[in-house]
């Protein structure tokens, strides 16, 4: 790709992008959210045709005028986005070859073939998935495993995946390492987008850095250490990824007694949460971990008022007793939740940055019912000027931000509704080194003012660097409760682990 140029209006997206790719080579594009990564890939497979911009596609010095993802991919390029698509009600074999299906001299579908060859295709990827399966038995992991062996299917020769692990456990991010490796290895080309750096190490040969729209540099991966890398994704050097300020611990303003959830359809009966109590102070930022499926998204939806089949609790606020029985009185109350799902729980894609924001602040701006829109804006441009959100203009659909930019939205509409009690559950899921940085001085000012945080959070190192007081959870129970000062990587994994 020489000299890729690209806008939006009032936005210049790419800026002369140069990019090539070595035949069998697995070359990482990393850089912030809205660095350009995924704008220089739709452009490379066709979602935006040739026309839209300026530069130029050479595949083996033939150049290419791709006007749609269809002409990408007759030319051997398949891209794996983000978003899981897949139709849920087929089976796992339907899907790989949806579109292509193996069909009897007749001209009718060959079922027999279809799953044979799919499950031989399955095992020679290494992927341990019933090809009889129906998709939405799966668990997200293993659904986006499926679509990746859609696209490999295909039998591409540069093959495109966009944050491919934001929905994967460790061991299935391992499976997806495996399966890059063998198509690598059979000759074809892996382009691995990704914001996790530590994986890019891993997995990569080169690495190509964008920032705001621009090639920044490429380099082996096995010559370039991890403080370059930030550097060169930032734009500067960031000194501490977890910049915890300390804060004179205040009164218990939040407590929990003997939360329990009993889930319904199960024949025993197995609570999915069992009698949690926990304490929260004033400035505190309270950590919750625990492993996939450990009930920490439970936990901080029982917390919220949203939680099916409690069977018992008490909450306590500022040691009054108080009833939460769904958000409402939950936000009456000064509690509020950042959800782990922005995309489908938090953020109304389709409304602007402005009423994004102001969403749950509504009553604050209305005088007899009439919305007083000018109130709204200041609002709204006290929010993006304190927590530094980047828009062109409040107007700006929330769709078009980057995810760290949409989390900040998510964060200024809550705090316009001056809780006292914060539940963030995975607050830096799928941004980037930069933007987590800025969450964390964002989390350090909300606990200063005085108001007490949940953090949960799957990355160990995120809880041990901002947090006062570790929970750990497992079953749906509380195992155990880490001070600062005891606080050990290895103790809290084993104990999570239940050893």
């Amino acid at each position: 790709m020489r000299g890729i140029k690209k806008n939006f209006p009032g936005v210049v997206a790419l800026k002369n992008v140069d990019f090539d790719l070595v035949r069998g080579e697995i070359h990482a594009i990393i850089g912030e959210n809205g660095a350009g990564k995924s704008t220089l890939m739709k452009i490379l497979c066709g979602v935006y045709p040739y026309g839209t911009y300026e530069g130029e596609i050479l595949l083996k010095d033939d150049l290419k005028k791709f006007q749609s993802p269809r002409d990408a991919k007759e030319s051997g390029i398949s891209i794996v986005f983000q978003e899981i698509v897949v139709v849920p009600d087929l089976t796992v074999g339907e899907n790989i070859y949806l579109g292509d299906m193996p069909k009897t001299r007749l001209g009718l579908l060959n079922w027999g073939a279809l799953h044979s060859e799919s499950t031989r295709f399955l095992e020679k990827l290494g992927l341990d998935i019933d090809s009889h399966a129906i998709i939405k038995t799966l668990t997200v992991g293993e659904q986006q495993l499926v679509q990746v062996a859609k696209a490999i299917s295909d039998e591409p020769s540069i093959l495109i995946l966009d944050e491919p692990t934001s929905s994967l456990t460790d061991t299935e991010t391992d499976t997806l390492f495996s399966l890059i490796r063998v198509f690598c290895r059979a000759g074809g080309t892996c382009i691995y987008i990704s914001h996790k750096i530590e994986e890019v190490e891993l997995i990569s040969d080169r690495i190509t850095v964008l920032r705001d729209g621009e090639k920044i540099g490429t380099q082996n991966t096995s010559a370039i250490s991890r403080s370059d890398i930030i550097r060169m994704i930032v734009g500067r050097e960031i000194k501490e990824m977890y910049p915890k300020v300390s804060c004179e611990l205040g009164e218990v303003i939040f407590e929990v007694k003997n939360l329990s959830q009993r889930k319904k359809e199960d024949l025993q009966d197995k609570k999915r949460l069992s009698n949690i109590s926990l304490t929260l102070q004033r400035g505190e930022i309270l950590g919750i971990s625990g492993l996939l499926g450990s009930g920490r998204t439970e936990l901080c939806m029982g917390l919220f008022g949203i939680l099916p089949d409690v069977s018992s609790g008490e909450f306590y606020i500022n040691g009054s007793r108080t009833f939460i029985g769904s958000p409402k009185e939950a936000i009456q109350q000064g509690i509020v939740l950042l959800t782990e799902n922005r995309r489908e729980y938090g953020l109304i894609h389709t409304m602007s940055t402005l009423h994004n924001i102001s969403l749950s602040s509504l009553h604050r701006y209305r005088r007899y019912s009439i919305l007083n829109h000018e109130s709204e804006k200041a609002g709204g441009f006290r929010m993006v000027d304190r927590l530094k959100i980047k828009v062109p203009s409040l107007d700006t659909v929330v769709e078009n931000l980057s995810g760290g930019n949409q989390q900040k939205v998510l964060l200024a509409r809550w705090i316009l509704t001056e809780p006292k009690i914060f539940i963030l559950d995975e607050p830096t899921k799928g941004i980037d080194v930069g933007s987590k940085v800025g969450i964390f001085h964002i989390i350090n000012d909300l606990v200063a003012a005085g108001a007490g945080i949940i953090l949960v959070s799957s990355e160990l190192p995120e809880l041990l660097g901002m947090c006062d007081r570790i929970l750990v959870m497992r079953e749906g129970e509380i195992r155990g409760e880490f001070a600062r000062p005891e606080f050990s990587q290895e103790h809290i994994m084993h104990m999570a682990m239940g050893q």
